[in-house]
């Protein structure tokens, strides 16, 4: 009998609600992490094996990658083994030891058992700026997801199994213990079981949510005595790692901040404060605190660039029933800014003004405050519950208004969105043609980094791009395996006609997000991979067929995209399916398709955009993954007999690219699913000919590769 051995963890961000710390999940890998990660194991390897050519060719092991990431670890200090970009902090001279070291000397001094070291910034944002990156810095993990506590005697780091392998290598283990999530005890857990009685842990206020204080400390009141552990919040800005970082931290982050046309955004500042006041009126709320860097972008139809890929900037926001504030630093404002949010009656302030203004504005006696408990940091809710014991100030806890405005896009966005998807299929088909053409046909190696500066540079010619959404995920053979991957100069492996290829890639344009998988093989597939490859392919199928009542949670769907894999024994660690901001963030919620808890929270609803892209990860072997993206639609034509009680919907398509015939093995497939990957593939034909007249080989390729899977597979 197969074992199934499914690990607890989450690809995507289980936004901001889940049960315990948040991890901050992320499909995307920032541009300095090595991606080396533990890929999911679905049955033995003996089990395995006869399913595949023994002779199959491989490419060395992640592993491999893993000694890189130690070596680079031992380098002396000042030393890299990758170049380094402005969204990682550089190398510390300071050695793991020194910096702990000098962290218990700060903790002895103000009296603190320990420091709890989250991985959020004040925002409680999923991506962030070097200087945010304190966790990292600390314990010298790059990992996107993690938790820190430093005792007096003792040092942890918490991480999920997409980071074992890494953290394993990256973490100095005469100095931290790795800490397996959903494995050992929980940081709470392993707190109130360690320290000792009376201990109190010290966090910085700024860098905590409102949500994940009181799960800890209602955690810490569960499994010990109130009195045994407390969870002590400083004061925003008394920050124990900053201290010792110093000099070497990074610079706050500065860019410009630019207007975001009507035109893309398809709703005026001025009517979606309207809408939030209304969402407001109808909580009895006389102010609502926006603290997430994409719902204030959102809501003032503004963009920066202080976090590489994602098109926001430091800010904060208060929304009254009379006015509104942006807490964000003028002088980054191009001409005409100012301006602009005068009219629409929004005032600047200081991005640092914040606390000063929430601690003295005029409230009227019992009015509630609308802060989210999940993007709101402890630091702003201390200055507001000083505020309600004085003054009678209520609040409203609840998520904010603005995440499901900003995620059920408008028409204007998703005339974007579409428009987008189009130009960014062609240069993906062209990639994929100069690919094939460089290993088939040429007999080249390219390496995985070539095969991503490829990519980069036809999309970075596209009209209205931006940048990309995140770091292109390049992968060949074993590291598909590797779900975070990202090639790195000195370990990247080649591309061949031997081995899978997994290219996970995305770009932002001003009217909208783009974010694209897709699984090739250049040479001779086995019959293992192909039907590996068919399976993930029918849950792929499966969801973008479905219909659905409103109502439905992304909970529900996910095993949609899971039951053809199920069948075979198999599964995939991460979600099914993620929200994609209108040049915004290539993640956001508050939607999620997905086996967590996470994925009841929120229905999807017309105007949704959300990935489809399940995948199969064979350790030291492969990986497969196929990724569109689709949008929440309104069934048409639909029996009003059977849905007149309530809607249904659908998955609308919105990415254009091949899905290989190579890959496909014909007789697992239902008549039903074999016609709806003939109807798809054709569909790429017909809207992406008419965008590349004039290169013909691109356009013979595409031809090539869209015709029906049959007549392909007969041809060869």
């Amino acid at each position: 009998m197969r074992k199934l051995v499914i690990q607890d963890q989450e690809k995507f961000p289980t936004w901001r609600g889940a049960i315990g710390l948040r991890p901050i999940h992320s499909r995307v890998v920032e541009a300095r992490e090595t991606g080396v990660i533990p890929a999911l194991e679905t049955r033995p390897r003996s089990d395995r094996a006869s399913h595949r050519n023994a002779a199959q060719p491989r490419i060395a092991a992640p592993c491999a990658a893993a000694a890189k990431i130690k070596r680079r670890r031992e380098e002396p200090a000042g030393t890299t083994a990758a170049p380094m970009d402005d969204e990682m902090p550089q190398p510390s001279a300071l050695s793991a030891t020194e910096r702990v070291s000098r962290l218990r000397k700060l903790l002895r001094s103000r009296g603190l058992t320990a420091y709890l070291i989250p991985s959020e910034d004040a925002h409680m944002s999923e991506y962030m700026a070097a200087c945010d990156r304190r966790r990292h810095y600390i314990t010298g993990f790059t990992g996107s997801a993690g938790t820190a506590l430093v005792t007096l005697d003792g040092a942890y780091c918490w991480t999920d199994g997409r980071y074992f392998v890494q953290a394993a290598a990256e973490l100095d283990p005469a100095v931290f213990t790795m800490m397996r999530m959903y494995e050992d005890p929980s940081v709470e857990e392993w707190a109130s079981a360690n320290l000792p009685c009376g201990s109190v842990i010290g966090v910085d206020a700024g860098t905590i949510s409102v949500s994940t204080m009181k799960r800890f400390t209602d955690a810490l009141k569960r499994t010990g005595k109130p009195e045994h552990v407390t969870l002590k919040a400083l004061a925003p800005g008394d920050n124990l790692v900053d201290a010792i970082w110093g000099d070497e931290r990074p610079a706050t982050p500065c860019s410009q901040v630019f207007p975001h046309d009507v035109t893309y955004a398809g709703m005026t500042v001025a009517k979606k404060l309207d809408a939030v006041r209304r969402a407001m009126r109808a909580r009895n709320a006389a102010l609502h605190v926006v603290a997430a860097l994409d719902e204030v972008a959102w809501l003032f139809n503004l963009r920066g660039s202080d976090v590489s890929f994602n098109p926001v900037f430091w800010s904060y926001a208060t929304v009254s029933l009379e006015g509104a504030t942006l807490y964000a630093s003028s002088d980054r404002f191009v001409p005409g800014v100012l301006e602009a949010l005068k009219a629409d009656g929004v005032a600047v302030a200081p991005y640092d003004a914040i606390m000063g203004d929430l601690a003295t504005m005029k409230l009227p006696s019992g009015a509630a405050v609308w802060i989210d408990p999940n993007t709101c940091n402890v630091g702003i809710h201390q200055v507001l519950s000083k505020r309600r014991r004085e003054h009678a100030v209520e609040f409203v806890t609840k998520m904010g208004p603005i995440q499901i405005m900003k995620a059920a896009k408008n028409e204007v966005e998703l005339s974007g969105m579409r428009s987008c998807h189009v130009r960014d299929g062609t240069a993906l088909v062209k990639f994929l043609c100069w690919l094939e053409d460089q290993v088939t046909n040429k007999g080249l190696e390219p390496t995985e980094c070539e095969a991503a500066a490829k990519l980069d540079g036809l999309r970075a010619k596209l009209d209205k791009f931006v940048s990309l959404s995140f770091p292109t995920i390049s992968s060949a053979g074993a590291n598909g395996a590797i779900v975070h991957y990202r090639p790195m100069v000195e370990t990247c492996a080649k591309v061949t006609k031997n081995d899978m290829y997994l290219v996970d890639s995305g770009a932002q344009y001003r009217d909208g997000t783009t974010d694209v998988t897709r699984t090739i093989h250049m040479g001779t597939p086995t019959q293992w991979q192909r039907q590996c490859f068919t399976r993930v392919l029918r849950g792929h199928i499966a969801l973008q067929r479905a219909v659905f009542p409103k109502g439905t949670t992304g909970h529900v769907l996910d095993a949609f995209a899971r039951a053809p894999l199920w069948e075979g024994g198999l599964d995939y660690q991460h979600g099914t399916g993620h929200g994609v901001g209108s040049f915004l963030n290539v993640h956001e919620g508050p939607h999620v398709i997905s086996f967590k808890a996470a994925a009841l929270e929120t229905a999807l609803q017309p105007g949704f955009i959300t990935s489809n892209e399940p995948g199969y990860y064979e350790e030291n072997g492969f990986g497969i993954r196929i990724e569109n993206l689709c949008v929440v639609e309104e069934c048409e034509g639909m029996d009003t007999t059977v849905s007149k009680e309530k809607p249904f919907y659908r998955m609308g398509n919105l990415t254009h690219a091949p899905i290989q015939a190579k890959l496909v093995e014909l007789g697992m497939l239902t008549s039903g699913e074999i016609g709806w990957l003939d109807k798809y593939n054709k569909s790429v034909y017909d809207v992406l000919a008419p965008q590349l007249e004039g290169d013909d080989v691109t356009l013979k390729w595409l031809w090539k590769n869209t015709r029906p899977v049959k007549e392909q597979q007969q041809e060869g």
